[in-house]
């Protein structure tokens, strides 16, 4: 989303959308989701950390690869193909690992 943000402000679009402040804020929410998830280290098991934090990571991308080809009006079947493998490996990284995930006051 980070990275989202800074392309659209880097080609000038950011500017010009209708809809400026709410793709800022759902920039910091994404943001945040990935903070959060850097924010697990050395609380849970090593596993479930780096699992949900690829799959955040992975929906950061995910989320700023159709950012930027929404924005540009550039549709093809390598950004669509690009979209959906980060957006469905995101969405199994996170939904494993933080559901199955062991608090480490919890492991011995």
């Amino acid at each position: 989303a980070v990275i989202g943000c800074n392309i659209l402000t880097a080609h000038g679009l950011l500017d010009k959308l209708p809809n400026k402040p709410l793709i800022s804020l759902y920039g910091a929410v994404l943001t945040v989701m990935i903070l959060s998830s850097i924010l697990r280290y050395k609380r849970v098991n090593d596993s479930s950390f780096w699992g949900a934090l690829c799959g955040a990571v992975l929906f950061g991308i995910s989320d700023s690869i159709l950012g930027y080809y929404k924005f540009n009006n550039i549709s093809n079947l390598y950004s669509q193909t690009a979209v959906m493998i980060t957006y469905y490996a995101s969405q199994y990284l996170l939904t494993v690992y933080v559901v199955y995930q062991i608090p480490l006051a919890k492991q011995k």
